[in-house]
């Protein structure tokens, strides 16, 4: 570690400077969305890969847009390849933000606004890890690619297109996540549904903008002009891979719907409401009998995202986290099943597989050697329920700065400051504490792959 011996000292001089890089990318709006032409995720998250080539080669580093669909950051040079993913697209604000959402505010040791934590302030501490080694002259010998991706939370489409352009490399690092290490994700499987019979006194029906995310209000309106009827619920939005986080608004709306007197419904939105109240109040499908759980993963989680209402028919979107060693196959069968019962029929589904990896791995051990050697953490590896990019990789780990932090002396309401909620925050001591780490572990995988020659 002789080389690294100033290291302390260098992340706390360039801290603040590492803070407005941050604020840079935050002030950009980057919500991915599919486009023709030039910027394939949108120009916002072309502006942001921009954004991320000029601060890269402000520092020396060689950096190239790849077809508008990813930024790819250069260094060291080998026949082994590692490659650490980040993604500069954020999900849309949504509503019932204190502070501004593009702004990047900051507040003793935490940063506030979008991105912050998902995935531009963890993009940028792999950055100056990179630009700690470059203005100190250390070579590794092998190639480092430092790839920012544009669709991460719109399908991971510029993953799809990276992986079957350039191949997967010997070890993919995926900074979207909390340290130690992750070594298993859950399947996830999207699932849309549509009511078969038409609505007679529904006008507008509403929750959710993303799939990923639950909503933090749903809205419904009964009737027409003078006669209207408007019922609103408001939840506690949150990251549809951790419903105990959150409170669902559609489940709250549809209990809300069924003890109004006042309304008169058909069987067909009696049973909507029905529908959606036992499929939205818990977060793990169990009120439509749908119970799937592995030892290691723990239970299946099962979320309504995004509602709408459409030509007198109401669509319903929902997000499933599966365990890998379930079949996510037999989980929809059992759902189209579950939700005919009440009259709604599946109209679309995808699905996308888990995985689970060798903690024995000897590139595994060495990001975790890295870790304890900084922290002296005893924290053990874990599995989540969240999607990152490492599902499109042979030997993909998460492996990033979500280091769990106390922001209660921010005095958010509840459910605010997390990755896909309002106020979203990061701790800037645990991104200069990503840098360390990242530093140590790219110096101990070049020890590692010269030993294995």
């Amino acid at each position: 570690m002789k080389k690294l011996n100033d290291l302390d000292a260098w992340i706390q001089e360039h801290e603040e400077e590492m803070v407005e890089d941050i604020r840079k990318l935050v002030q950009i709006p980057s919500i991915s969305k599919k486009c023709e032409g030039k910027y394939p995720f949108g120009e916002e998250c072309f502006r942001a890969a921009v954004c991320m080539r000029e601060i890269a080669e402000g520092y020396g580093l060689e950096a190239e847009e790849c077809e508008g669909r990813c930024l790819c950051i250069r260094y060291g040079v080998g026949s082994k390849k590692v490659e650490i993913w980040n993604h500069l697209d954020v999900v849309p604000e949504g509503e019932g933000w204190i502070y501004e959402p593009y702004a990047c505010r900051r507040t003793g040791d935490f940063l506030i606004g979008r991105g912050v934590s998902d995935n531009k302030g963890a993009a940028v501490a792999v950055l100056y890890a990179i630009r700690y080694l470059k203005e100190h002259g250390i070579p590794l010998h092998y190639s480092l690619n430092q790839i920012c991706g544009l669709s991460e939370e719109t399908g991971m489409e510029d993953a799809k297109w990276y992986v079957a352009r350039y191949g997967s490399p010997d070890l993919a690092i995926i900074s979207d996540c909390r340290f130690p290490l992750c070594y298993g994700e859950k399947g996830r499987c999207q699932i849309k549904v549509v009511s078969q019979n038409r609505m007679e006194h529904i006008a507008q029906l509403s929750a959710g903008i993303v799939p990923n995310s639950v909503a933090g209000r749903a809205e419904v309106i009964f009737g027409e002009d003078s006669g209207k009827i408007l019922l609103t619920a408001d939840g506690i939005a949150g990251h549809a891979a951790a419903p105990e986080k959150c409170v669902n608004p559609i489940g709250l709306l549809a209990k809300k719907v069924r003890k109004e007197s006042l309304l008169a419904l058909s069987e067909a939105e009696r049973m909507l409401f029905q529908f959606l109240e036992a499929s939205c109040s818990d977060g793990y499908g169990e009120g439509l009998g749908l119970k799937y759980e592995d030892e290691t993963f723990g239970k299946m989680s099962c979320v309504g995202t995004v509602l709408r209402f459409d030509e007198g028919r109401a669509s319903l979107l929902f997000d499933l986290r599966i365990p890998p060693p379930v079949n996510p196959e037999q989980v929809v069968e059992e759902f189209k099943v579950k939700a005919h019962a009440y009259g709604m029929e599946v109209v679309d589904t995808e699905i996308t597989r888990g995985y689970l990896r060798d903690l024995t791995s000897p590139s595994i051990q060495t990001l975790l050697s890295a870790y304890r050697e900084i922290t002296d953490g005893k924290e053990k590896p874990y599995v989540m329920g969240g999607n990152t990019y490492a599902r499109f990789f042979a030997n993909g780990v998460g492996f990033g700065p979500g280091i769990v932090k106390d922001y209660s002396i921010l005095g958010l309401p509840e459910g605010h400051g997390g990755g896909h909620a309002c106020d979203e925050v990061q701790s800037v001591s645990s991104l200069s504490l990503a840098v360390k780490i990242y530093v140590t572990a790219l110096w101990n995988l070049e020890k590692l792959f010269k030993e294995k020659g």
